[in-house]
């Protein structure tokens, strides 16, 4: 970074001093020199040589705007030559003010202006002064453009108490080929932009946007930045930062588009300040507009304090990069980030790279965060990660709005969540991780609210709370944790499963076409519910998981007070281990209503049927198998042979037919595909399930024929899919 000095191309640490009380600005082109301080004494043009006092080099100059009197100086038209820098309000004492209403300027290559260095008071105008309208400018719209062929400083630079302004409202350019610094070094400054196009940086260029930078110890620099319109756009390295290193930085948006390709910091100290420094406070507010950056967001980073409070327009944040609320510590200040949304959304892009597009709510360190949503915001993230490391603390409020998630999990840190109203609408499919690790998650009056969004899920976290939950959304969430929540339950779409190990026996209430369900994890476990309400009007289910328990169940896996029913409630029965048997399902001590239970699905190859009595809905299960033809033996099929020409795929093994097993005939047969039945057999179901197409990526493709002096009976029904031939040759008499 190369130094700054008040001087031309003569350029000597006495310029400044030798000229205290005037503002100075010197330009040069080929053949031509203007004098290098303003005095404005004839009118207020800047291409009028007769505004200018001084000498300067020929070599080139610097403009130099120290006063106000008798005339603001003023661009109206583009600038006769072009300066080296540009300051307006340069050294303690001095006032400077620029108005610059149309047309076209510029600093000399990659040279510099400052806006109230070193000490002194700048303003400037590229806007029209002389109108109104514009929301943070209070003036008119203009034309002017200018390019800023190094850094431009609202504020700062040298150390001293410089106050500085600029005010954006224009159709033109303004155009920063590096950084943008606004209140930096112990000065105070504020940017404001109603309209126009503002550019910074050159791809493959360093381009900083500093709002509040104290950049030395103890200094408390205060940058404010406000935007109802226009653009801008940052490109090339370094990043967008608010309050860095001591400073206190504030950014306002209400309106038009910001584009910042990489991080966003509000609030951050960096390694290179010491540790007796205060903590930096940054604070982004947004109501309005389109914010989009391309890398990491963190508020409150390494040991900054952050705050951001949005209640309207868009952010998003795309690449391969995460979104943190309370970065790490930093200088042994502790990080604190804090994220208050409450309208708009914020939409966090996924990432094909693993632990990235992710948002992180205390991140390490000691850190601190805190999220709150609230009204009628929108928080869109793939994985919603609390405290993922020691040391973190993280607390989320979920109190209205929606929170589109596809995880939502607490790590080594400590979580406080409170559900409180938000939407909670599942996005990655199939989750069996999808709410857990939290050290406390509390229900409280606005209630849990997850839509599943046709995914089936698992939330292994333990609930508290007296709040109700709301289950919505096609698919299935299994609540597996050992929860004490006590509030009542209400499903309006999908089915939700709750765990024997709950303990807070809220009512159920089931919409119609919708379902619940109880997980029974020990023989003698049971959900006690006071009260559960199947449906209005129509169908409804109740599904009963049995787990992995090698033993039938002694209890009921479901005991209920008062149960109604309003329509068919069909009874869906699943066990990872199922044996024959008779054994209760569903207790209670009332039933109302017209409806009735009816037996659903069963696990594979469980032939059963179910039965009611003196308050106890019961599956009697008469056999366990399901064979599936492999004709390896002698291609006999008969319910008195022990011949193995069948796998069960229960348990994987060879076996004989009996009745009243389900079978199934498909391309994986190892031997002959020609079905001789002797004798009756009564299946519960039989499926033929063959493609004969040779061309099918799976098994060979098989052709079955049906012959023999027996037949098939019952009440079952034959079943034909895939495009491989079935003959039929039996004088089969089955009813289904």
């Amino acid at each position: 970074m190369k130094p700054k000095y008040t001087a031309s191309a003569l350029r000597n640490n006495k310029f400044g001093a030798s000229l205290a009380t005037i503002v100075t600005v010197c330009f040069s082109t080929a053949g031509m020199t203007f004098a290098a301080d303003w005095v404005g004494t004839t009118s207020t043009d800047w291409n009028n040589n007769a505004n200018w006092a001084g000498g300067a080099g020929t070599g080139g100059s610097n403009a130099i705007v120290n006063t106000v009197t008798p005339n603001i100086a003023t661009i109206s038209a583009n600038i006769a030559a072009t300066p080296v820098d540009i300051f307006v309000g340069n050294e303690a004492g001095n006032t400077g003010r620029l108005d610059h209403t149309a047309g076209t300027a510029q600093t000399g290559g990659a040279n510099w202006m400052y806006i109230g260095r070193r000490g002194g008071n700048g303003t400037y105008n590229i806007a029209n002064p002389a109108g109104t309208g514009g929301t943070f400018t209070s003036m008119g719209q203009g034309t002017g453009s200018i390019t800023i062929g190094g850094r431009l400083y609202v504020g700062g630079w040298e150390v001293q108490n410089g106050v500085a302004k600029m005010n954006v409202n224009t159709t033109g350019t303004v155009r920063i080929n590096t950084w943008l610094q606004v209140g930096v070094a112990g000065s105070t400054g504020e940017l404001n932009i109603d309209s126009g196009t503002v550019d910074m940086g050159t791809v493959g260029g360093e381009a900083w946007f500093e709002v509040g930078n104290g950049i030395l110890n103890d200094v408390k620099s205060v940058g404010t930045f406000r935007m109802s319109g226009g653009t801008l756009t940052k490109v090339g390295g370094q990043h967008w930062s608010i309050g860095t290193n001591g400073g206190i930085g504030k950014a306002r948006i209400t309106g038009g588009n910001i584009t910042i390709n990489n991080e966003i910091w509000v609030g951050q100290i960096t390694g290179a300040v010491a540790a007796v420094q205060q903590a930096s406070e940054g604070e982004l507010e947004i109501t309005g507009g389109t914010l989009t950056n391309n890398s990491w967001v963190a508020i409150g980073r390494q040991g900054g304090h952050g705050i951001v409070k949005m209640s309207g327009g868009t952010w998003n944040k795309n690449g391969n990069s995460n979104f943190i609320i309370g970065a790490s510590q930093g200088n042994g200040v502790r990080g604190i980030g804090t994220l208050e949304l409450s309208g708009g959304s914020i939409t966090v892009a996924p990432s094909v790279e693993a632990n990235r597009g992710l948002t992180w709510v205390a991140e390490q360190d000691n850190s601190e965060g805190h999220f709150t949503l609230s009204g009628t915001a929108t928080f869109q993230t793939p994985r919603l990660i609390v405290a993922p490391n020691t040391g973190a603390t993280g607390t989320v409020d979920l109190d209205g709005g929606t929170l589109r998630v596809g995880q939502f999990i607490g790590g080594g840190g400590a979580e406080t969540i409170a559900f409180n109203g938000t939407q909670i609408i599942a996005t990655m499919p199939n989750q069996t991780q999808f709410l857990e690790g939290h050290d406390t998650a509390v229900i409280e009056a606005g209630g849990l609210k997850i839509d599943s969004n046709g995914n089936n899920l698992v939330a292994a976290q333990v609930l508290s709370g007296s709040g109700p939950i709301t289950k919505s959304g096609a698919g299935k969430l299994v609540l597996s944790g050992a929860n004490t929540a006590s509030g009542a339950i209400s499903v309006t779409g999908g089915t939700l499963i709750s765990n024997t190990a709950a303990t807070g026996g809220g009512n159920f209430t089931v919409a119609n076409g919708a379902g619940m369900g109880v997980l029974q994890t020990a023989p003698a476990a049971t959900l006690t519910v006071a009260n559960i309400a199947m449906g209005t009007s129509a169908a409804t289910s109740i599904d009963i998981d049995l787990g992995n328990i090698a033993a039938n169940p002694t209890v009921a896996p479901l005991t209920v007070g008062a149960i109604s029913l309003a329509g068919t409630v069909t009874v869906n029965v699943a066990d990872s281990l199922p044996a024959t048997g008779t054994f209760p399902l569903i207790k209670y001590t009332t039933k109302t209503g017209a409806g009735s239970f009816t037996l659903g699905t069963l696990p594979l190859g469980v032939v059963a049927t179910l039965s009611e009595s003196g308050g106890t809905v019961s599956l009697n299960v008469s056999s366990v198998k399901m064979p599936r033809w492999t004709g390896a033996v002698d291609g006999i099929w008969s319910a008195t042979s022990n011949t193995n020409n069948w796998i069960d795929l229960v348990s994987n093994t060879p076996t004989a037919y009996t009745d009243p097993a389900p079978v199934l005939f498909d391309d994986n047969a190892t031997g002959t595909t020609t079905v001789n039945i002797q004798g009756t057999v009564a299946p519960s179901k039989v499926t033929f399930s063959n493609t004969a197409n040779p061309a099918d990526p799976g098994p060979v493709g098989k052709n079955y024929t049906l012959e023999g002096t027996g037949k098939i009976t019952g009440t079952t029904g034959l079943t034909k899919v895939g495009g491989g031939n079935l003959t039929v040759n039996t004088a089969n008499d089955y009813t289904g």
